[in-house]
């Protein structure tokens, strides 16, 4: 029940302007890396999440990330690895136990950002950085990019995979 209200919570904060969205591309994008096999710091994208992170590419299409910044976890840097080459851009690696030192250096990029890692360092970052309460790490699905835009700081959530018809 807890679980539901602070969900709850965390939407109805996260969507009451929608009138102050600010026009432009998205301050930040933060997304759990992809379908995985194993467990653990080595754990490896699975034959699903691999061929997931090559698509990612199409996803960004419309407002690229400037910047992608990425957890050293194994399965975090496969995720990032095809659009980082498709973008030409190097990932930068943050450590999740300095989550105030990783927004910090956020807030100083000019140009969309990509966040990868695990499910609990989103919700912590999504948190950071919007000022509002965190929805749970296990609501931090697999296929969701979490966006942060404007001043107003609005959030939505969009889907990687087109829905099933």
């Amino acid at each position: 029940m807890t679980r539901l209200l602070s969900l709850l919570l965390f939407f109805l904060i996260a969507f009451a302007d929608s009138a102050a969205l600010a026009e432009g591309p998205p301050s930040y994008y933060l997304m759990r890396h992809l379908e995985s096999r194993g467990v653990g710091h080595d754990e490896r994208l699975s034959e699903t999440g691999a061929m997931n992170a090559q698509r990612l590419a199409g996803r960004f299409k419309a407002d690229p990330p400037g910047a992608i910044y990425v957890s050293a976890t194994q399965v975090s840097l496969d995720t990032s690895a095809w659009l980082a080459t498709e973008l030409g851009i190097n990932p930068k690696l943050y450590d999740p136990q300095k989550l105030d030192a990783l927004v910090e250096t956020l807030t100083a990029e000019r140009a969309p950002v990509l966040i990868v890692g695990h499910d609990s360092v989103i919700a912590q970052l999504l948190a950071k950085l919007t000022g509002r309460p965190s929805p749970p790490p296990q609501d931090i699905a697999v296929g969701k990019v979490w966006v942060i835009k404007g001043p107003a700081k609005q959030v939505t959530i969009s889907d990687l995979y087109p829905p099933e018809r």
